[in-house]
């Protein structure tokens, strides 16, 4: 089988959680598994009741020309999972992607390196992964978006809010509102973002 090369990051987890699975960084993925973004922050494998799982973390950067304000740049940050059964072809589970465009300030669209985790809250075999991002286009001192999400078999959990600021006379931000509602979440899975949320809103740019 031939591979290709990709960029990996550090695996880092804030909080080490009970049903952790096993995950191992990947240097090289099967070539006919191809991340969308152009470069490839992070890519990792697992195995769960799916069988082997691949989930690649990347971006894409793009740029207009000047339109008086600055250049207006963009980017398109993608999340790719796949889950290969033996035997059988790799099968993909709710790809997402999110971004900033048209932006001539100060982009942000990042990834939450602590954000990120593997578990099996709910012993079921199939594994949930955790994962944040944080976007703004910002020209002052102003929150980001910040979106933590519970993944389990192609269905989403997702905490929607703002990051949380070091600035004494700016609103502090670090809210956020469930979706969908807390009722309609396996309570394991609940707690779990919460207690990653707290440990993981802290503004990524400002608290450099």
């Amino acid at each position: 089988m031939q591979f290709r090369l990709v960029l990996v990051l550090s695996l880092v987890s804030a909080t080490a959680a009970a049903g952790e699975i096993a995950v191992t960084n990947v240097k090289d993925l099967p070539t006919d598994l191809k991340a969308r973004g152009a470069k490839v922050e992070r890519a990792v494998t697992f195995s769960d009741k799916n069988g082997t799982n691949y989930v690649a973390f990347s971006s894409t950067d793009s740029e207009k020309p000047d339109s008086g304000m600055g250049p207006e740049r963009k980017r398109v940050l993608f999340i790719d999972h796949w889950a290969v059964a033996k035997g059988k072809k790799a099968r993909t589970l709710l790809p997402a992607r999110d971004f900033v465009e048209t932006c001539p300030l100060d982009l942000v669209a990042k990834f939450v390196d602590g954000a990120f985790g593997v578990t099996d809250l709910d012993a079921d075999g199939l594994a949930e992964v955790t994962y944040g991002y944080q976007l703004a286009c910002r020209g002052d001192v102003s929150s980001a978006t910040y979106k933590l999400l519970v993944v389990e078999n192609g269905k989403k959990y997702i905490f929607r809010g703002t990051s949380r600021l070091p600035v004494d006379d700016a609103p502090p931000g670090g809210e956020f509102t469930p979706e969908p509602a807390e009722a309609k979440w396996p309570r394991a899975f609940y707690k779990h973002a919460a207690a990653l949320w707290k440990a993981t809103a802290d503004d990524v740019e400002m608290h450099r």
